[in-house]
Protein backbone atom coordinates (compact mmCIF):
# COMPACT_ATOMS: atom_id res chain seq x y z
CA UNK A 1 0.00 0.00 0.00
CA UNK A 2 1.29 3.45 -0.84
CA UNK A 3 2.18 5.77 2.03
CA UNK A 4 -0.59 8.04 3.14
CA UNK A 5 -0.17 11.72 2.51
CA UNK A 6 1.04 13.70 5.54
CA UNK A 7 0.74 17.41 6.19
CA UNK A 8 4.19 18.76 5.39
CA UNK A 9 4.68 21.95 7.41
CA UNK A 10 7.58 23.03 5.22
CA UNK A 11 5.35 23.59 2.19
CA UNK A 12 2.01 23.73 3.97
CA UNK A 13 0.68 21.15 1.54
CA UNK A 14 -0.21 17.47 1.71
CA UNK A 15 2.73 15.51 0.39
CA UNK A 16 3.90 11.92 0.19
CA UNK A 17 6.58 11.39 2.85
CA UNK A 18 7.93 7.87 3.09
CA UNK A 19 7.71 6.17 6.48
CA UNK A 20 11.51 6.11 6.85
CA UNK A 21 11.69 9.87 6.49
CA UNK A 22 8.80 10.90 8.69
CA UNK A 23 9.53 12.93 11.78
CA UNK A 24 6.74 13.93 14.17
CA UNK A 25 6.74 17.68 14.77
CA UNK A 26 7.96 18.46 18.28
CA UNK A 27 5.14 19.57 20.55
CA UNK A 28 2.46 18.53 18.06
CA UNK A 29 -0.85 18.92 19.96
CA UNK A 30 -2.44 16.15 17.87
CA UNK A 31 0.21 13.71 19.06
CA UNK A 32 -0.92 14.17 22.65
CA UNK A 33 -4.50 13.25 21.78
CA UNK A 34 -4.12 10.08 19.78
CA UNK A 35 -1.74 8.25 17.49
CA UNK A 36 -3.30 9.42 14.21
CA UNK A 37 -3.56 11.70 12.42
CA UNK A 38 -0.19 13.31 13.07
CA UNK A 39 1.65 16.24 11.54
CA UNK A 40 4.94 15.36 9.89
CA UNK A 41 7.95 17.04 8.37
CA UNK A 42 10.52 15.39 6.15
CA UNK A 43 13.45 14.46 8.41
CA UNK A 44 15.84 14.69 5.43
CA UNK A 45 15.52 18.49 5.66
CA UNK A 46 17.19 18.47 9.11
CA UNK A 47 14.94 21.18 10.46
CA UNK A 48 16.11 23.06 13.55
CA UNK A 49 15.27 21.65 16.97
CA UNK A 50 15.11 25.14 18.49
CA UNK A 51 13.52 27.86 16.37
CA UNK A 52 12.54 27.57 12.73
CA UNK A 53 14.15 28.62 9.51
CA UNK A 54 12.77 30.34 6.41
CA UNK A 55 14.93 28.16 4.14
CA UNK A 56 16.03 24.59 4.98
CA UNK A 57 19.66 24.78 6.10
CA UNK A 58 20.82 22.28 3.50
CA UNK A 59 19.82 24.72 0.74
CA UNK A 60 21.73 27.69 2.19
CA UNK A 61 24.09 29.44 -0.25
CA UNK A 62 26.35 32.28 0.89
CA UNK A 63 25.82 35.61 -0.82
CA UNK A 64 22.86 34.57 -2.95
CA UNK A 65 20.54 37.35 -1.76
CA UNK A 66 21.40 41.03 -2.28
CA UNK A 67 19.30 43.23 -0.01
CA UNK A 68 18.80 46.28 -2.22
CA UNK A 69 18.79 49.86 -0.95
CA UNK A 70 15.44 50.95 0.55
CA UNK A 71 13.86 47.64 -0.49
CA UNK A 72 11.99 45.58 2.07
CA UNK A 73 12.81 41.92 1.35
CA UNK A 74 10.19 39.47 2.60
CA UNK A 75 10.17 35.69 3.06
CA UNK A 76 6.82 34.10 3.93
CA UNK A 77 6.37 30.95 6.01
CA UNK A 78 3.87 29.04 8.14
CA UNK A 79 4.95 28.64 11.78
CA UNK A 80 5.37 25.05 12.89
CA UNK A 81 5.94 26.00 16.57
CA UNK A 82 4.60 28.37 19.20
CA UNK A 83 7.50 30.11 20.91
CA UNK A 84 8.77 33.47 22.14
CA UNK A 85 11.38 34.56 19.66
CA UNK A 86 14.48 36.41 18.57
CA UNK A 87 15.76 36.55 14.99
CA UNK A 88 18.98 35.21 13.47
CA UNK A 89 20.43 36.06 10.03
CA UNK A 90 23.68 35.20 8.28
CA UNK A 91 25.54 37.75 6.18
CA UNK A 92 26.69 36.77 2.71
CA UNK A 93 29.80 37.34 0.63
CA UNK A 94 29.46 41.16 0.46
CA UNK A 95 29.60 43.20 3.67
CA UNK A 96 27.75 46.45 4.23
CA UNK A 97 29.73 49.57 3.47
CA UNK A 98 30.11 52.13 6.26
CA UNK A 99 27.86 53.55 7.51
CA UNK A 100 24.23 52.56 6.81
CA UNK A 101 21.39 54.90 7.67
CA UNK A 102 19.06 52.12 8.74
CA UNK A 103 19.17 48.35 9.19
CA UNK A 104 16.10 46.69 10.69
CA UNK A 105 14.37 43.31 10.74
CA UNK A 106 10.61 42.88 11.14
CA UNK A 107 8.12 40.06 11.52
CA UNK A 108 4.74 40.47 9.81
CA UNK A 109 1.58 38.56 10.69
CA UNK A 110 -0.13 37.56 7.44
CA UNK A 111 -3.93 37.53 7.37
CA UNK A 112 -6.01 35.15 5.27
CA UNK A 113 -6.36 38.01 2.78
CA UNK A 114 -2.57 38.17 2.38
CA UNK A 115 -2.29 41.55 4.12
CA UNK A 116 0.64 41.92 6.53
CA UNK A 117 0.82 43.63 9.95
CA UNK A 118 4.11 44.32 11.74
CA UNK A 119 4.04 42.43 15.07
CA UNK A 120 7.75 42.43 16.02
CA UNK A 121 10.80 44.40 14.95
CA UNK A 122 14.39 45.15 15.89
CA UNK A 123 15.73 48.61 16.65
CA UNK A 124 17.85 50.35 14.03
CA UNK A 125 21.23 48.58 14.17
CA UNK A 126 23.81 49.80 11.65
CA UNK A 127 26.26 47.10 12.74
CA UNK A 128 24.19 44.47 10.92
CA UNK A 129 26.03 42.70 8.07
CA UNK A 130 29.24 44.67 8.65
CA UNK A 131 31.24 41.46 8.14
CA UNK A 132 30.89 38.62 5.63
CA UNK A 133 29.64 35.10 6.47
CA UNK A 134 28.76 36.12 10.03
CA UNK A 135 25.82 35.12 12.21
CA UNK A 136 23.77 38.02 13.61
CA UNK A 137 21.25 37.29 16.38
CA UNK A 138 19.03 40.14 17.52
CA UNK A 139 16.16 40.52 19.98
CA UNK A 140 12.86 42.13 19.11
CA UNK A 141 12.31 45.58 20.60
CA UNK A 142 9.30 44.07 22.42
CA UNK A 143 8.80 40.39 23.24
CA UNK A 144 6.68 38.44 20.78
CA UNK A 145 5.48 34.84 20.62
CA UNK A 146 4.66 33.42 17.21
CA UNK A 147 1.85 30.87 16.97
CA UNK A 148 1.93 27.45 15.32
CA UNK A 149 -0.04 27.30 12.07
CA UNK A 150 -0.06 31.06 11.59
CA UNK A 151 1.30 32.60 8.41
CA UNK A 152 4.17 35.12 8.80
CA UNK A 153 6.66 37.06 6.71
CA UNK A 154 10.18 37.88 7.86
CA UNK A 155 11.36 41.22 6.45
CA UNK A 156 14.77 42.90 6.20
CA UNK A 157 15.22 46.56 5.28
CA UNK A 158 18.55 48.25 4.57
CA UNK A 159 18.97 51.95 3.79
CA UNK A 160 22.40 53.23 2.81
CA UNK A 161 24.38 55.42 0.42
CA UNK A 162 27.28 52.95 0.57
CA UNK A 163 27.67 49.29 -0.46
CA UNK A 164 24.54 47.20 0.06
CA UNK A 165 25.28 43.80 1.67
CA UNK A 166 24.17 40.34 0.67
CA UNK A 167 22.73 37.75 3.05
CA UNK A 168 22.61 34.00 2.92
CA UNK A 169 19.78 32.37 1.03
CA UNK A 170 19.11 29.90 -1.75
CA UNK A 171 19.26 30.33 -5.53
CA UNK A 172 15.87 30.38 -7.24
CA UNK A 173 15.04 28.92 -10.65
CA UNK A 174 11.93 30.97 -11.40
CA UNK A 175 11.02 34.27 -9.71
CA UNK A 176 7.35 34.23 -10.72
CA UNK A 177 6.80 30.85 -9.09
CA UNK A 178 7.67 32.30 -5.69
CA UNK A 179 4.73 34.72 -5.94
CA UNK A 180 2.16 31.96 -6.58
CA UNK A 181 -0.17 31.47 -3.59
CA UNK A 182 0.84 30.81 -0.93
CA UNK A 183 3.52 33.43 -1.61
CA UNK A 184 7.11 32.55 -0.63
CA UNK A 185 8.98 35.81 -1.28
CA UNK A 186 8.23 39.44 -2.03
CA UNK A 187 9.79 42.90 -2.20
CA UNK A 188 8.48 46.38 -1.43
CA UNK A 189 10.57 49.26 -2.76
CA UNK A 190 11.11 52.90 -1.72
CA UNK A 191 10.98 52.29 2.03
CA UNK A 192 12.79 54.51 4.56
CA UNK A 193 11.64 52.44 7.54
CA UNK A 194 9.71 49.25 8.21
CA UNK A 195 6.08 49.82 7.19
CA UNK A 196 3.54 49.09 9.92
CA UNK A 197 1.48 47.11 7.42
CA UNK A 198 1.08 46.26 3.75
CA UNK A 199 -1.73 44.96 1.56
CA UNK A 200 -1.46 41.65 -0.25
CA UNK A 201 -1.08 43.27 -3.68
CA UNK A 202 1.89 45.45 -2.69
CA UNK A 203 4.84 42.99 -2.63
CA UNK A 204 6.23 42.20 -6.07
CA UNK A 205 7.86 38.96 -7.14
CA UNK A 206 11.38 38.64 -5.75
CA UNK A 207 14.28 36.26 -6.25
CA UNK A 208 15.52 36.93 -2.71
CA UNK A 209 14.71 33.71 -0.85
CA UNK A 210 16.92 34.57 2.11
CA UNK A 211 17.76 32.51 5.18
CA UNK A 212 16.48 33.71 8.53
CA UNK A 213 15.73 31.91 11.78
CA UNK A 214 12.98 32.83 14.20
CA UNK A 215 14.65 31.46 17.31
Amino acid sequence: MADRKALCLVSGELAEIGAADRQVVSGDPLDALHAAPRQYVDSRLSLLTVGEETVPRGLLSVGSSPLGNQTLRLVFFTARKTETTQVRLISGSTAAGPTPTLARVGLYLIADSGDGTLVASTINDTSLFAATATIYTRSWAASYAKVVGQRYALGVLFVTTAVVPTIGGTPVLNVAELAVAPRITGSIGSQTDLPSSFVAATPVASVNYFYGVIV
